[in-house]
C-alpha cells in the first residue's frame, strides 16, 4: 500500500545518507551494514526508471519549461514538472544531477 511504500522509501533514503556519511568517515564496516539494509528495502520498493528513460523525460520537461532554450534559472521549474509527472519513478538525486548537466550543455 502507498503508506508502507512511503515509509520504506524514507528508510531507503536514510540508508543512502548514512552510507555516504560512513564512507566519508572511513567506517567501511558500518557502510557495508547500511548497504545490506538498503538492498533489503529496495527489494520491496517499486523499481526506478533507468537513466535513458529519465533523460528522455528530462528532455521533455526542459522543452516545456524552457521554450527559449535551456536555462539554469529554470531548474526548479524543470524538476517540478519532472516530479509532478514521474516523481515515484525517478531517483531525485540522480535526476537533479542530470537536469543540471543538461541545462548547462
Amino acid at each position: 500500500d502507498e503508506a508502507a511504500i512511503a515509509v520504506m522509501a524514507k528508510l531507503a533514503k536514510m540508508r543512502k545518507e548514512s552510507i555516504d556519511m560512513f564512507e566519508k568517515a572511513g567506517a567501511a564496516e558500518r557502510a557495508a551494514d547500511e548497504k545490506f539494509e538498503l538492498a533489503l528495502l529496495e527489494e520491496y520498493l517499486p523499481a526506478k526508471a533507468d537513466e535513458a528513460t529519465v533523460r528522455g523525460w528530462i528532455t521533455d520537461a526542459i522543452a516545456d519549461a524552457c521554450p527559449d532554450g535551456p536555462n539554469m534559472k529554470l531548474m526548479g521549474k524543470v524538476m517540478g514538472a519532472l516530479n509532478k509527472a514521474h516523481g515515484k519513478e525517478i531517483d531525485n538525486k540522480a535526476a537533479s544531477a542530470w537536469v543540471r548537466e543538461m541545462l548547462q550543455s
